[in-house]
């Protein structure tokens, strides 16, 4: 009985020293890496409201970047134009949600003054971070999209 209780004690001084701190250092760890990827996604979307246009180079450039932060993620880029007719009262939308699709295709897309640009940025797999921070303590719901955008100057 004594040889059981030892392994247990053993057994908790590891989980105790050991694990806890990994899983508060996963944590401070993700806190981290959500604010990088918020300062680029918003450098990012800036640059785009002031040039009114994003190039391949730029786009190929920020998923580079994000794929430094991020074990597994999707980007959606998209962009919508309103329209005033003449009555002033009547609007329509119209929206652009193949706006990579379009930069990969012809090197380049112009936004025009007036215009709305989105980006969201999805995470689709539980990175070595999360699976660390969850290991012991669930932590409920996570954010798994980081969303940014605004109207170009």
């Amino acid at each position: 009985m004594d040889t059981l209780g030892r392994i247990t004690a053993v057994l908790l001084a590891v989980v105790l020293l050991f694990l806890f701190p990994l899983r508060y250092d996963a944590t401070l760890q993700k806190q981290i890496r959500e604010e990088v990827i918020l300062q680029e996604l918003i450098s990012f979307v800036e640059h785009l409201k002031v040039e009114k246009k994003i190039t391949k180079l730029q786009y190929q450039d920020f998923l580079d970047r994000m794929d430094g932060l991020l074990e597994g993620f999707t980007v959606e880029l998209e962009g919508y134009r309103e329209f005033l007719y003449e009555q002033g009262e009547t609007r329509e939308q119209l929206l652009y949600t193949d706006v990579a699709n379009r930069v990969m295709e012809e090197s380049v897309f112009f936004f025009e003054k007036g215009d709305y640009v989105t980006v969201r940025i999805i995470l689709t797999t539980d990175g070595v971070i999360e699976q660390l921070e969850s290991l012991f303590i669930p932590t409920g719901v996570r954010g798994n999209e980081y969303v940014y955008g605004g109207m170009i100057l």
